[in-house]
């Protein structure tokens, strides 16, 4: 799989350093121009690799499409900063504070707060946890990566084990590309994730890498298993370090002579 030098250049940086949760938002998702979505059928039967290889073709399959959407994020925020610095381009910034849920009142230290990316260790981590690496019901049915409801009647699929007095339902994505944006966006929005959004402003203020094992702190109401859950996305972090990184260089073959 080749894997473009910029995608491994941006994730050097990030990297130094069955549960669900609702999407917090009645914003639209502003879809991106992606120059590459994938569906998760895509990924062929992992029976008969063995688990190390079965990793390795998660991680490779979804780097790439994890770098395109926090390429856009990271061009929003190097504009964002920007305008705060010059005092300008303000149209453009109550958009974006619109589109990240906020009030237009110039508070844009809030919105700098919001607009960021996540280490590739912390997503991956999770999207592993969430779909069996790639393998659940919604992820196969629906591109649903990192469990996320919905709450419209036929908005999604609905669990098999469902209690009888909720309504809500698993969301469905047109591409993969499509689950990963709505939940960075989810936890650059929902409230449940300020513990996160502020550690990694701290990180960024101290000029210190992004870490995935700090900021997982700041999901313990991502799943109803609360610091348990927290434990088990950091020791996933720890074991696949090294597959992770091995997945953000490009294989040999693709190599300059």
């Amino acid at each position: 799989m080749t894997v473009k030098l910029s995608t491994v250049i941006l994730f050097v940086g990030l990297l130094t350093g069955c549960t669900e949760t609702p999407i917090h938002s009645s914003a639209e998702v502003k879809p991106s121009n992606l120059f590459q979505t994938r569906q998760i059928k895509e990924l062929t039967s992992s029976q008969g690799l063995s688990i190390r290889e079965k990793k390795k073709r998660f991680f490779s399959f979804l780097t790439p499409l994890i770098a395109q959407e926090s390429n856009i994020i990271l061009n929003h925020r190097s504009r964002l900063i920007n305008a705060i610095n010059q005092k300008n381009d303000n149209q453009w910034l109550n958009t974006l504070a619109k589109q990240y849920q906020l009030p237009v009142d110039n508070d844009y230290q809030e919105l700098l707060r919001r607009v960021d990316i996540l280490p590739i260790e912390l997503i991956l981590s999770q999207s592993a946890n969430e779909s069996m690496w790639g393998e659940s019901r919604f992820a196969q049915q629906g591109n649903n990566l990192f469990g996320q409801w919905c709450f419209t009647q036929h908005c999604g699929i609905i669990p098999l084990n469902r209690d009888a007095k909720k309504t809500h339902e698993v969301a469905i994505f047109k591409h993969v590309n499509a689950s990963i944006r709505s939940y960075l966006h989810n936890i650059n929005t929902n409230p449940a994730y300020v513990k996160l959004r502020t550690l990694r402003s701290r990180l960024r203020f101290l000029q210190r890498p992004l870490n995935a094992k700090i900021l997982a702190t700041g999901l313990e109401k991502y799943s109803e298993r609360g610091k348990d859950y927290v434990s088990e996305i950091q020791s996933m972090i720890k074991i696949n370090h090294s597959l992770i990184h091995s997945a953000l260089l490009p294989s040999k073959k693709n190599k300059a002579p």
